[in-house]
C-alpha cells in the first residue's frame, strides 16, 4: 500500500507541476519515472523504466489533444509494481502500457466533468471575480485533472501489486516468456514510429551505423549517443556555416539589378 500511495503522490506532484509551469515536459516518462523511483526508493529502477517506456512513447503523438495512451500513468505503474512487487522490468512494462491504454477513459471521465462546470468558469470571468476564478482553476487542477487519475494510479497500484505478484509466480514459463518478449518489442515499436516520422536517407545510415558500433564492435549506448551528438553537432556547425555564405535579401536583389542593367546595356 505504501508503493500505491508513493506512486498516486509522484503523479499528481508532476502533473500539477507540469500544468503549472506550462513546461510540458516533466511528465515525460524518463523524468516521471526517475522522480518516482526516488520516491519509491530505488531510483535506478525507476531511471531505467522510464528511460524505456521514453523510448516506447517517443514516437506516439496525441493528434487533436488525444493520445492513445497515458505515458505518465504507465510510467508511475511500472515502476511501482516493479519496486513493490519485484515484478521482471519486462513484465511490469507489458503490464503498465495496457493499464495506460485504460487510463484514457479516466481521463475523458475527468474531462466530461470539467465541460459540465465550464459555464460557472465563463460566469466567474464575465462578471469579474478573478480572485474566485483563480481559486476554482486551482481546485480543478488538484482534484479534478491531477486528483482523479492520481486516486486511479493508487487503486492500480494496491490492487495491482499483490494481485500480479499472485498472478506471476503462477504463470507457466511459456507465457512469462511471452510477456517478456513483448515487453522487449514496445521500444522497438517506439523507435519505429519515431524513425518513421523522421526518416530521409541520412538516418538510414547513422541506424546502420549505430547497429554496427552496437552489434560489432561492442560499443556501449553511452558511447555511441556521445559519437551521435558530434555528427549531429558538426552537421549543425557546417550548415549554419552554409548558410552564412549565402547572400541576404538585400545582396541577391543588388545582384539581379546589375545583371538586368548589365543586360539591356
Amino acid at each position: 500500500m505504501n508503493y500505491a500511495v508513493l506512486a498516486a503522490l509522484s503523479y499528481w506532484i508532476i502533473w500539477v507541476l507540469d500544468n503549472m509551469t506550462g513546461v510540458q515536459t516533466l511528465s515525460r516518462p524518463i523524468i516521471i519515472g526517475t522522480f518516482t523511483g526516488l520516491l519509491c526508493g530505488d531510483i535506478k529502477t525507476g531511471i531505467i523504466l522510464g528511460a524505456t517506456l521514453e523510448a516506447v512513447f517517443l514516437g506516439i503523438v496525441g493528434v487533436g489533444g488525444v493520445s492513445v495512451s497515458d505515458p505518465r500513468s504507465s510510467t508511475v505503474i511500472a515502476v511501482a509494481l516493479a519496486i513493490g512487487s519485484g515484478l521482471d522490468l519486462e513484465a511490469a512494462l507489458a503490464i503498465a502500457v495496457t493499464i495506460a491504454a485504460l487510463m484514457n477513459i479516466v481521463s475523458q471521465f475527468a474531462r466530461m466533468i470539467e465541460n459540465m462546470i465550464h459555464p460557472f468558469f465563463m460566469k466567474l470571468a464575465e462578471n469579474g471575480e478573478y480572485r474566485k476564478f483563480r481559486i476554482m482553476m486551482y481546485l480543478d487542477l488538484f482534484i479534478l485533472k491531477a486528483g482523479i487519475p492520481a486516486a486511479v494510479v493508487l487503486i492500480f497500484v494496491a490492487a495491482g501489486s499483490t494481485a500480479a505478484q499472485t498472478v506471476m509466480e503462477n504463470l507457466p514459463a511459456f507465457v512469462l516468456t511471452g510477456i517478456n518478449a513483448s515487453g522487449n518489442m514496445l521500444v522497438v515499436v517506439g523507435l519505429a514510429l519515431m524513425a518513421q516520422s523522421i526518416w530521409s536517407p541520412i538516418t538510414g545510415v547513422l541506424l546502420l551505423l549505430g547497429f554496427i558500433l552496437s552489434m560489432y564492435l561492442g560499443l556501449n549506448t553511452v558511447v555511441i549517443a556521445a559519437i551521435g551528438f558530434i555528427i549531429a553537432y558538426l552537421v549543425f556547425v557546417t550548415e549554419m556555416n552554409k548558410k552564412k555564405e549565402l547572400p541576404t535579401m538585400n545582396e541577391a536583389v543588388t545582384v539581379n539589378e546589375n545583371m538586368e542593367d548589365d543586360f539591356y546595356d
